[in-house]
């Protein structure tokens, strides 16, 4: 039966490596949160004193505590919502999504044909109220090609069906 006499060591240099890897990511995440300035090669090469912020980076800490309470409103204590830009006015007019065709499409004999127009002129819609023009427009126009073919083969079969009854 062998015993383990490196049992303390081991977990000395674990320690020791993990307090080292927790210490180079506070620096890392400090970095990059801009709190840490100076000499980068006192971060790199020996240790520097990143737990005391800069100058420099306590302006920039107190502008963006200031921006986010800024919001607030004096009365009630409640986060008013941040300005908006006005949208855009949109000259063209909102594109046509053929739903009354495709509606009508669907009492014809054509059933995927009729059923796919309205799929596509539901989408259509979707899209124009999702501020998608082109995308509004292409279903669109496939709506109304989707509910013509259907309209064509529900007419053909009715009159088909018609000719060869008498």
């Amino acid at each position: 039966m062998a015993v383990n006499t490196d049992a303390d060591f081991e977990s000395s240099v674990v320690t020791e490596n993990a307090a080292g890897f927790r210490d180079a990511q506070c620096r890392d995440t400090q970095k990059l949160l801009g709190v840490v300035t100076g000499d980068p090669r006192d971060s790199v090469g020996g240790r520097s004193d990143s737990r005391r912020p800069s100058v420099k980076s306590q302006k920039s800490l107190r502008s963006l505590s200031a921006d986010q309470h800024s919001y607030k409103s004096a009365g009630t204590g409640s986060i008013q919502s941040p300005p908006r830009s006005p949208a855009p006015e949109r000259n063209e007019p909102e594109p046509r999504s053929y739903m009354w065709l495709a509606l009508f499409s669907c009492f014809c004999p054509a059933l995927p044909l009729n059923v796919i127009a309205l799929y596509f002129s539901h989408a259509s819609r979707s899209m124009s109220q999702a501020n998608d023009f082109d995308g509004a427009r292409r279903l669109g126009r496939r709506s109304l090609l989707f509910s013509i073919m259907a309209i064509v083969v529900g007419l053909t079969i009715i009159l088909y069906l018609a000719i060869t009854e008498s």
